[in-house]
Protein backbone atom coordinates (compact mmCIF):
# COMPACT_ATOMS: atom_id res chain seq x y z
CA UNK A 1 0.00 0.00 0.00
CA UNK A 2 1.33 3.37 -0.88
CA UNK A 3 0.71 5.54 2.13
CA UNK A 4 -0.43 8.88 0.83
CA UNK A 5 0.33 10.55 4.14
CA UNK A 6 0.67 9.85 7.84
CA UNK A 7 -0.36 12.46 10.38
CA UNK A 8 -0.07 12.67 14.13
CA UNK A 9 -1.74 15.28 16.24
CA UNK A 10 -2.22 15.89 19.95
CA UNK A 11 -4.94 17.99 21.52
CA UNK A 12 -4.24 16.89 25.09
CA UNK A 13 -2.28 20.03 25.97
CA UNK A 14 -4.92 22.41 24.60
CA UNK A 15 -8.41 21.63 25.90
CA UNK A 16 -10.06 24.37 23.79
CA UNK A 17 -8.53 22.94 20.61
CA UNK A 18 -9.53 19.42 21.66
CA UNK A 19 -13.15 20.47 22.21
CA UNK A 20 -13.22 22.42 18.95
CA UNK A 21 -11.92 19.52 16.86
CA UNK A 22 -14.16 17.03 18.70
CA UNK A 23 -17.14 19.33 18.00
CA UNK A 24 -16.29 19.38 14.29
CA UNK A 25 -16.09 15.58 14.32
CA UNK A 26 -19.55 15.33 15.94
CA UNK A 27 -21.05 17.77 13.43
CA UNK A 28 -19.54 15.91 10.48
CA UNK A 29 -20.70 12.53 11.89
CA UNK A 30 -24.26 13.86 12.41
CA UNK A 31 -24.35 15.20 8.85
CA UNK A 32 -23.12 11.87 7.50
CA UNK A 33 -25.73 9.91 9.44
CA UNK A 34 -28.59 12.10 8.28
CA UNK A 35 -27.44 12.10 4.68
CA UNK A 36 -26.82 15.84 4.74
CA UNK A 37 -24.10 17.61 2.82
CA UNK A 38 -21.65 19.73 4.79
CA UNK A 39 -19.73 22.81 3.81
CA UNK A 40 -15.98 22.63 4.25
CA UNK A 41 -13.94 25.85 4.14
CA UNK A 42 -10.17 25.95 3.93
CA UNK A 43 -8.19 29.09 3.35
CA UNK A 44 -11.15 31.04 1.98
CA UNK A 45 -12.27 28.28 -0.41
CA UNK A 46 -15.46 26.38 0.32
CA UNK A 47 -17.08 23.25 -1.01
CA UNK A 48 -20.27 21.33 -0.24
CA UNK A 49 -19.31 17.70 0.28
CA UNK A 50 -21.52 14.59 0.32
CA UNK A 51 -22.33 12.58 3.46
CA UNK A 52 -19.72 9.91 2.66
CA UNK A 53 -16.97 12.52 2.83
CA UNK A 54 -18.53 13.99 5.98
CA UNK A 55 -18.33 10.55 7.63
CA UNK A 56 -14.71 10.08 6.53
CA UNK A 57 -13.85 13.54 7.86
CA UNK A 58 -15.59 12.75 11.16
CA UNK A 59 -13.63 9.50 11.53
CA UNK A 60 -10.35 11.25 10.70
CA UNK A 61 -10.96 14.03 13.23
CA UNK A 62 -12.03 11.53 15.90
CA UNK A 63 -8.91 9.42 15.36
CA UNK A 64 -6.70 12.49 15.49
CA UNK A 65 -8.21 13.75 18.74
CA UNK A 66 -8.56 10.45 20.58
CA UNK A 67 -5.90 8.16 19.14
CA UNK A 68 -3.32 10.71 18.00
CA UNK A 69 -2.81 9.67 14.39
CA UNK A 70 -4.13 8.50 11.06
CA UNK A 71 -2.64 6.94 7.95
CA UNK A 72 -4.28 7.72 4.64
CA UNK A 73 -3.93 5.42 1.65
CA UNK A 74 -5.86 4.14 -1.35
CA UNK A 75 -8.27 1.24 -0.72
CA UNK A 76 -7.84 -0.34 -4.14
CA UNK A 77 -4.12 -0.95 -3.77
CA UNK A 78 -2.42 -4.20 -2.84
CA UNK A 79 -0.42 -4.57 0.37
CA UNK A 80 2.30 -6.96 1.44
CA UNK A 81 1.73 -9.46 4.23
CA UNK A 82 3.78 -7.22 6.52
CA UNK A 83 1.63 -4.19 5.73
CA UNK A 84 -1.55 -6.25 6.20
CA UNK A 85 -0.21 -7.43 9.56
CA UNK A 86 0.39 -3.85 10.62
CA UNK A 87 -3.15 -2.87 9.57
CA UNK A 88 -4.63 -5.77 11.55
CA UNK A 89 -2.33 -5.47 14.56
CA UNK A 90 -1.08 -9.04 14.19
CA UNK A 91 2.14 -10.75 13.11
CA UNK A 92 3.13 -11.23 9.49
CA UNK A 93 3.28 -14.97 10.16
CA UNK A 94 -0.35 -14.95 11.25
CA UNK A 95 -1.35 -13.10 8.05
CA UNK A 96 0.50 -15.73 5.98
CA UNK A 97 -1.43 -18.44 7.83
CA UNK A 98 -4.74 -16.64 7.14
CA UNK A 99 -3.83 -16.53 3.45
CA UNK A 100 -2.75 -20.18 3.39
CA UNK A 101 -6.02 -21.21 5.11
CA UNK A 102 -8.03 -19.26 2.53
CA UNK A 103 -9.45 -16.87 5.13
CA UNK A 104 -7.77 -13.88 3.49
CA UNK A 105 -7.60 -13.81 -0.32
CA UNK A 106 -4.40 -12.89 -2.07
CA UNK A 107 -2.63 -13.00 -5.39
CA UNK A 108 0.97 -13.91 -5.98
CA UNK A 109 3.63 -11.75 -7.60
CA UNK A 110 6.30 -14.33 -8.16
CA UNK A 111 6.54 -15.97 -4.74
CA UNK A 112 5.30 -12.90 -2.87
CA UNK A 113 1.73 -12.60 -1.59
CA UNK A 114 -0.20 -9.41 -2.32
CA UNK A 115 -3.50 -8.69 -0.58
CA UNK A 116 -6.07 -6.09 -1.57
CA UNK A 117 -6.43 -3.38 1.06
CA UNK A 118 -10.21 -3.73 0.80
CA UNK A 119 -9.89 -7.45 1.66
CA UNK A 120 -7.77 -6.64 4.72
CA UNK A 121 -10.34 -4.07 5.89
CA UNK A 122 -13.21 -6.51 5.26
CA UNK A 123 -11.40 -9.20 7.26
CA UNK A 124 -10.86 -6.76 10.14
CA UNK A 125 -14.57 -5.90 10.10
CA UNK A 126 -15.58 -9.59 10.08
CA UNK A 127 -13.19 -10.32 12.93
CA UNK A 128 -14.63 -7.44 14.95
CA UNK A 129 -18.19 -8.66 14.32
CA UNK A 130 -17.25 -12.20 15.35
CA UNK A 131 -15.64 -10.92 18.56
CA UNK A 132 -18.68 -8.84 19.42
CA UNK A 133 -20.99 -11.80 18.83
CA UNK A 134 -18.81 -14.04 21.01
CA UNK A 135 -18.80 -11.46 23.81
CA UNK A 136 -22.58 -11.09 23.55
CA UNK A 137 -22.95 -14.88 23.81
CA UNK A 138 -20.61 -14.98 26.80
CA UNK A 139 -22.56 -12.22 28.53
CA UNK A 140 -25.85 -14.00 27.82
CA UNK A 141 -24.60 -17.34 29.15
CA UNK A 142 -23.13 -15.63 32.22
CA UNK A 143 -26.41 -13.81 32.89
CA UNK A 144 -28.37 -17.06 32.52
CA UNK A 145 -26.02 -18.72 35.00
CA UNK A 146 -26.66 -15.90 37.49
CA UNK A 147 -23.14 -14.53 37.39
CA UNK A 148 -24.31 -10.90 37.05
CA UNK A 149 -25.88 -8.74 39.73
CA UNK A 150 -29.08 -7.12 38.51
CA UNK A 151 -28.76 -4.06 40.74
CA UNK A 152 -25.98 -2.39 38.73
Amino acid sequence: MTVTSAHTFSTTADNDLHESVAGLARAARDAGRTGSRIQVSIGGRSADVPPEIAEALAETLTLLTHRGGVVIGAVDEDVTTGQAAKMLGVSRTYVCRLVDEGRLPCRYVGTHRRIKTADVLAFAERRLSERRAALDDLARVSAEAGLYDDDI
